[in-house]
């Protein structure tokens, strides 16, 4: 193998690892509401993500309800108009608390400017599933200054 064809291999595979690293953390679940939100809009990333009577915010209400349906549509219909419309998401970090249960943070690309969002994820006797799910335009809602490099939101 010539040196040449070997630099290829190697940035090959550089450019190929983080790939594969991504879709091992992020459960089949995550990736299915954005992928159902690009091809069918909110209430299709809503029964992806398996809220429809799931567990509501830790310490809130026990079960999402449709008025909650109806919240997470409006704020998904003001982002796109707000922020363009949607070109992705990149996986931020995945905080594996067991191996299964897991707290994932991912930045929701939109063309003008990126949504934040945090998934609590459970596996049970089976695949992952969506706990709860909380997004926003600030950071540090969902993320530690450690990571932002930003001080805390004012409370």
């Amino acid at each position: 193998m010539s040196a040449r064809m070997k630099w290829l291999f190697v940035i090959l595979v550089c450019a190929i690892a983080p790939i594969s690293a991504f879709a091992e953390d992020l459960p089949p679940v995550v990736r299915a509401g954005f992928d159902a939100y690009s091809a069918k809009g909110a209430e299709a990333a809503w029964a992806a993500w398996g809220l429809e009577g799931g567990q509501k915010a830790i310490g809130q209400a026990s079960q999402w309800t449709s008025d909650d349906k109806t919240k997470f549509a409006a704020a998904l219909s003001d982002a796109a108009k707000n922020y363009g419309r949607p070109m992705g998401y990149e996986l931020i970090r995945t905080f594996e608390i067991t191996p299964s249960y897991r707290t994932i943070h991912v930045l929701w690309r939109f063309e003008r400017k990126p949504l934040f969002c945090m998934f609590v994820c459970y596996r049970g006797d089976g695949d992952w599933r969506v706990l709860n799910f909380f997004f926003g335009s600030d950071p540090r809602e969902f993320l530690p200054e450690s990571i932002t490099g930003m001080p805390p939101a004012r409370q």
